[in-house]
């Protein structure tokens, strides 16, 4: 019972959501912020990865190739799309296929929206690019710039431009989160 009035209070309050009648209950954009803002816990990177992102740094020397490559193995590492903005409107992207072997863009409707922010990627871009330099920024929802149907990772790195992941919502945002920081950290 006490389970129960739990979820029904969280549904009340927009946290949680039935699909449907018989469809267990999963959680809302509101809900995945919540979780991301107050009670996600990350933890480092595996040595494994650690190691892979280092190398990369090691052998690139140029700043354009050095986070293009971090982001293939990023992307590679994550299974979501990777992108970089050098500046507001000269940008990269690696990964579309990863994102659309996930499950939810397996409708028509989110392939399409997807695709259209990829079309129209400079605009988007340049949107994301002034956000505050200091912080890895997680944007869920109304606050993300690449539609309902994904959440991005973004961090900044003074001296090379932007980086980030997008995926669906539901996410790992611990290991992704801590992969960006680690770039982040690598490049600064």
């Amino acid at each position: 019972y006490t389970t129960l009035f739990r979820s029904t209070e969280l549904i009340g309050q927009g946290y949680l959501f039935q699909p449907h009648l018989s469809a267990g209950r999963m959680p809302s954009l509101k809900g995945i912020e919540y979780y991301v803002t107050n009670l996600l816990e990350t933890k480092g990177l595996s040595k494994y990865q650690k190691k892979i992102l280092t190398k990369i740094k090691k052998q690139e020397k140029q700043k354009r190739e050095l986070m293009k490559s971090l982001a293939k193995k990023i992307s590679d590492l994550t299974g979501q799309l990777s992108i970089l903005a050098f500046t507001n409107n000269d940008f990269y992207y690696t990964g579309l296929t990863n994102l659309f072997n996930q499950p939810e863009f397996q409708k028509h409707s989110a392939v399409y929206s997807i695709s259209q922010i990829v079309d129209h990627l400079d605009k988007t871009m340049a949107n994301i690019f002034d956000l505050p330099k200091k912080q890895t920024h997680v944007l869920i929802g109304k606050k993300n710039p690449f539609g309902n149907y994904c959440s991005a990772i973004l961090a900044h790195c003074p001296k090379y431009g932007l980086i980030g992941i997008i995926g669906p919502t539901r996410m790992r945002y611990n290991k992704n989160i801590v992969l960006i920081d680690y770039a982040r950290k690598l490049l600064n």
